[in-house]
């Protein structure tokens, strides 16, 4: 179950409770409820949910006196703050059929005092709840080295959300920083991967930093923390009519009030494809054009401190108007034999794998892969470290130091079975797409230093 789930719960409710339908309204609570605290015990920071909970559990509460004895169904031994009872059993009389809900429980105080939103607006309240439940607060599970290869894109990430914060004077007008970035390209070489880190992935420490950052820019990073939104489009959309264009206005609504704030928008070829196909539902076109005006919004006050990232594996899906407003496009192309190089020699040593290739074995290694992603390197290198495994047989034991070393013939068998998960003729596609509407990126890699930095 799901917070949407329990989402169309509440509304469901809510339209019984108005429509008199006590038992049904009352079925539908219960069951939220019990949904949101299954979503407690998982959820890492739940006090939103928890807020939400207790107001739905004193809506129910109030009809539940008008009703026949019932039990919410809390989970044994659950902590969650029950709202205020009798110190006996509660026991309700049974419905009159005069009975209405029109007179609704009191607003009920929130945790800064404020009085509690009208009933009106608790579809408000459960939007909000839905989008704020895709804010990433945690800290990575990654740094920067496991980014293998990227430099460039990396650098220019890095001039988009840091260099900005550094000195914001600087960035005005001409110079300032692009509010929404695109990264294209085939799928499986981290544009996920980086999109979601964009936040974070420069909180580094100095022996970790690639390319020594100044001590300026090490601190802001560490202590500016922006809020970072990872959507989808199963986030943004919803079987009522209306309910999508609410929830990218509450998105948006929200990271304003939370900036500096990052939206990362997975798979944005889902969400904003092109209009005026035959097939297209008028709730879809109306969710896209919620978009392209929020997105102007954003680009529109320089002031805001909001940045989009998306990332998509068919850019040619994309609406025009879409592109437009992305004013960076960058191309996350198949891993260069450098890259492959390191990512692979990276791997087997992250994971402890002892190996015995030779520079002449694993040159040749790096040749037979050319057209593997990043995904597929890894598959590979997966298969190859279950060679040992396999021919120990029946000798298998629990030592570690007793399994025999990855050679490069576990590497030429493995090749067997792992094969390249994207085309020539798709690559070639993404290229022609690049050379089109990609932002060119050179002498990224020389930020700081005397060579020059351009981006077109």
């Amino acid at each position: 179950m799901s917070l949407a789930t329990a989402t169309t719960l509440f509304e469901e409710a809510d339209r019984d409770e108005r429509a008199g339908r006590l038992d049904d309204a009352l079925s539908r609570y219960e069951r939220g409820i019990a949904i949101l605290l299954d979503l407690i015990k998982v959820t890492p920071n739940p006090v939103t949910l928890r807020k939400h909970a207790e107001h739905f559990l004193s809506r129910a509460e109030a009809g539940r006196k008008k009703q026949r004895p019932r039990q919410v169904p809390v989970s044994r031994g659950e902590s969650f703050p029950a709202p205020t009872r009798s110190k006996s059993k509660p026991s309700m009389p049974a419905k009159s059929p005069a009975s209405s809900i029109a007179k609704r429980p009191a607003a009920r105080p929130r945790g800064n005092g404020t009085p509690a939103r009208s009933t009106q607006s608790s579809s408000g309240d459960d939007l909000r709840a839905l989008i704020e439940s895709e804010i990433i607060d945690t800290a990575p599970s990654v740094s920067v080295h496991d980014i293998i290869g990227l430099e460039q894109i990396k650098r220019a990430l890095y001039e988009a959300i840091i260099l900005p914060r550094l000195t914001p004077a600087m960035f005005t007008g001409l110079r300032a920083p692009p509010k929404a970035i695109l990264l294209f390209g085939p799928p499986g070489n981290g544009k996920t991967l980086i999109g979601t880190r964009a936040a974070l992935m420069w909180r580094i420490s100095a022996t970790e930093s690639p390319d020594p950052l100044p001590p300026v820019a090490k601190a802001v990073a560490a202590e500016g923390k922006a809020t970072f939104f990872s959507v989808s489009a199963s986030t943004l959309t919803s079987k009522y009519v209306g309910q999508g264009e609410k929830l990218v206005r509450t998105l948006f609504e929200v990271a304003h009030e939370k900036q500096p704030s990052i939206v990362f928008i997975d798979e944005v070829d889902s969400i904003l494809s092109s209009r005026g196909g035959s097939s297209e539902h008028e709730a879809s076109r109306r969710l896209k054009t919620e978009f392209l005006v929020r997105f102007d919004g954003v680009s529109s006050n320089p002031n805001d401190q909001l940045l989009i990232i998306a990332a998509t594996n068919l850019p040619g899906e994309l609406d025009e108007a879409v592109l437009r407003r992305f004013a960076r496009k960058f191309y996350i192309p198949q891993p260069e034999p450098a890259a492959r190089r390191n990512l692979i020699t990276s791997l087997l040593t992250r994971h402890n794998h002892r190996h015995t290739m030779t520079e002449a074995e694993l040159t040749e290694l790096v040749r037979l892969t050319e057209g593997f992603s990043g995904s597929d390197l890894t598959e590979l290198c997966k298969e190859a470290a279950m060679w040992p495994i396999r021919e120990m047989g029946d000798q298998i034991t629990r030592s570690r130091a007793s399994v025999p070393a990855i050679t490069f013939q576990h590497f030429q068998r493995s090749l067997q079975a792992i094969k390249p998960s994207t085309s020539k003729e798709s690559l070639e596609e993404f290229e022609r797409w690049n050379q089109a509407h990609g932002s060119s990126i050179v002498g990224l890699d020389g930020v700081g230093a005397s060579s020059q930095c351009v981006i077109s």
